[in-house]
């Protein structure tokens, strides 16, 4: 429905559209009138009919706030089974068009806090787009609609294709981003100092990266990119500000909730070395007084690989990758003889040796040639640093080629430069048998030649392919 909406609007039939619905409508086919309404307003006309536009939005607001009816459940357990009501994409599509129409703003006001409160029930993905229509709402009642476009603070870099953040006043939010979020302080940080921030201690998801780890006090996690380990906090305050404090030095880092000892890391890795925070898809956390103190160090370079250390990279398709932090807890837990639940721990001697797709050893990177034999698409292993670069910056690396045993290609996202012969050609990189690549219609081994100016010139790239 709202495909063919927009398509009439892009080739010039919005009247014969507009005639069309008033048609159906006036038939009473199924739906026609919601079809009616929904045209009207996409196409900027839904003042002629402003009456029904508001009998329809009061529809929906009446749908979105009365109680759902309980739903069939067990007569051996009791409790209310009322499930949360469906959240419809046509209703944040005419919410969104009465917004852009100072006639019937009104109408798409009303019914913003009850379709966020349905996608957070649901939950939807919208969440993040019905925030961001929010927050536009709010700068532009107080006439700075560029507010949030331009409130990263000076020194930090976010990802914009994701979401926003703002700083206004001494505290930093997080703006919308279906997602999620990451904001990045632009130098990467080495050395002695101490890493101090207050977070906001609701139910917002707010979390602080250093040395490859992500510290989450909600969660009460530490995570590496592979897996997590689980360390309780006593005093964490609920619906208040919280501190989180991050004493770092080459040989250990240590980290503390409200001056209180959490978690404890004796082997930093040195390959990630940036301060970064993240907001958790539709959730919009709130920081403060963040400050770095000590003698903190700017290196010249980094190394990305450096020993045993994969902290920073991430397998963005596919791509199993040994976990520092897990091993290590699980070495913990083998010699207490118990698991991470208190439980007695069982050895099992049949359990089988992980083998992993990228390993580092000795400052190397080594990968290997996937083997699923059942799969009837071959899979790509994939490896990504996780930090993008910045203008002005470059990355450098040495790869070992034997022809048909031992080879690897740069890659940008998931656009993969081959390296072949006969010059580079480009490859897109498909999610094996995942279909949310169906609609591209591309084979597994799909290469075409690269242009000119590109194959005159190595490209170079923070991210490799595996081993091929």
């Amino acid at each position: 429905m709202l495909l063919l909406i927009d398509a009439a609007k892009a080739i010039g039939k919005a009247d014969e559209l507009l005639a069309a619905a008033d048609q159906v409508a006036k038939d009473k086919i199924e739906n026609a009138e919601t079809f009616r309404i929904l045209a009207y307003v996409a196409v900027g006309q839904g003042a002629a009919i402003e009456a029904d536009v508001k009998k329809y939005a009061d529809a929906v607001h009446k749908r979105l706030t009365d109680k759902a009816p309980p739903r069939p459940s067990s007569r051996y357990y009791g409790g209310d089974d009322r499930g949360p009501v469906p959240f419809r994409a046509s209703e944040l599509f005419f919410a969104e068009r009465c917004l852009a129409d100072p006639a019937l703003a009104k109408q798409g006001e009303r019914l913003l806090k009850p379709l966020l409160d349905n996608a957070t029930s649901v939950p939807h993905k919208a969440v993040g787009s019905l925030r961001e229509l929010q927050d536009r709402l709010l700068c532009q009642r107080h006439q700075a609609p560029d507010a949030a476009a331009n409130g990263v603070p000076a020194g930090w870099n976010g990802d914009k294709a994701e979401g926003r953040w703002l700083a206004q006043d001494g505290l930093l939010i997080a703006l919308g981003g279906d997602g999620g979020s990451r904001l990045t302080f632009d130098m990467p940080l080495t050395g002695t100092f101490e890493l101090s921030l207050d977070f906001r201690g609701d139910s917002q998801q707010s979390t602080c990266w250093y040395g490859g780890l992500l510290y989450n006090p909600f969660s009460q996690t530490i995570y590496d990119g592979v897996s997590n380990v689980s360390r309780e906090i006593a005093d964490l305050r609920a619906d208040q500000f919280n501190t989180l404090t991050l004493k770092v030095s080459p040989k250990k880092i240590t980290a503390s909730i409200n001056g209180k000892l959490w978690y404890e890391d004796d082997d930093p890795a040195p390959t990630s070395p940036w301060i970064e925070l993240t907001a958790f898809p539709g959730n919009r956390p709130v920081f403060r007084n963040i400050s770095v103190t000590g003698t903190p160090e700017v290196p010249a370079e980094i190394k990305l690989i450096e020993g045993d250390y994969l902290e920073g990279w991430s397998g963005l398709v596919s791509g199993i990758l040994p976990s520092r932090i897990g091993i290590r807890d699980r070495k913990e837990q083998e010699k207490k003889g118990l698991d991470r639940y208190g439980r007695p721990l069982v050895p099992n001697p049949d359990e089988p040796k992980p083998v992993y797709d990228w390993e580092a050893k000795g400052g190397e990177l080594h990968g290997r040639i996937l083997e699923r034999p059942n799969e009837a698409v071959p899979v790509p292993s994939h490896l990504g640093y996780t930090r993008p670069l910045r203008a002005g910056e470059s990355v450098a690396w040495e790869f070992f080629h034997k022809a048909g045993a031992s080879h690897v290609d740069p890659c940008l996202g998931r656009l993969a430069f081959l390296i072949e012969p006969d010059g580079i050609k480009w490859h897109w990189i498909l999610h094996g048998e995942d279909t949310s690549d169906a609609w591209l219609d591309l084979p597994f081994d799909n290469a075409i030649p690269a242009p000119p100016v590109i194959r005159r010139r190595s490209p170079r790239s923070r991210r490799t392919t595996g081993t091929r």
